[in-house]
């Protein structure tokens, strides 16, 4: 019965990838099937169907960006981002990052219940990704000129480092991997700047854990 159902599971997920090159249900239908795994508690299904999906999704995330980059439907674009954080592929690093910002217009629910797309889908998704997407968020961090995202690009580094772990072990690594980077700036008065802003939100965070 369970071979059955993940192979009935598998088959869905081909049909969905042989639209995803004609037209944009996908974004729906991929969203849909991503929630019933999780819904069904079955956690051996939805590593089986992410290992499946992880195999061909090149094409997937490539059409996914281009749907993101013209709609101006946020709930389709919170759907879309939640994808693209499960397909993980690297090019798609810097879509996620102009999205920072979106926030899910579906996150307020009960108390009790656990929305599948998080309040800001972006941050969630690059959290997904894992450590492989640090470099590219410590090359965003530097680059950027407002301070709101960089302290928002550090709860993604605190939050990647801490999935697994905890959080106190996330933030330390986060600040030895940004401490690292902030040595190596030669504008002193740009190093003095980050370096008492980052000092001042670290220890804001340091303060959560002993709480």
């Amino acid at each position: 019965m369970e071979k059955i159902k993940i192979y009935v599971l598998l088959g869905v997920i081909t049909c969905t990838l042989g639209f995803v090159s004609v037209r944009m249900p996908e974004v729906d239908a991929f969203y849909n099937l991503w929630y019933g795994a999780v819904e069904s508690s079955d956690n051996q299904l939805l590593y089986r169907i992410h290992r499946e999906v992880s195999k061909t999704s090149g094409a997937t995330a490539d059409t996914i960006s281009k749907f993101l980059l013209k709609t101006n439907d946020i709930e389709k674009k919170c759907r879309a981002i939640f994808v693209l954080g499960e397909l993980g592929k690297n090019g798609d690093l810097p879509l996620l990052c102009e999205n920072l910002k979106l926030r899910n217009p579906e996150w307020s629910r009960p108390f009790s219940e656990i929305p599948l797309i998080a309040e800001y889908p972006a941050r969630q998704a690059l959290v997904k990704y894992g450590p492989k997407a640090t470099n590219y968020i410590l090359k965003e961090y530097f680059k950027t000129s407002d301070k709101k995202k960089r302290e928002i690009y550090i709860s993604i580094i605190i939050d990647i480092y801490a999935q697994g772990g905890t959080l106190r072990g996330g933030i330390e690594l986060s600040e030895f991997l940004i401490k690292k980077k902030l040595n190596l700036l030669t504008d002193v008065k740009q190093k003095e700047i980050l370096e008492k802003e980052f000092d001042q939100y670290i220890a804001g965070e340091k303060q959560t854990y002993k709480e």
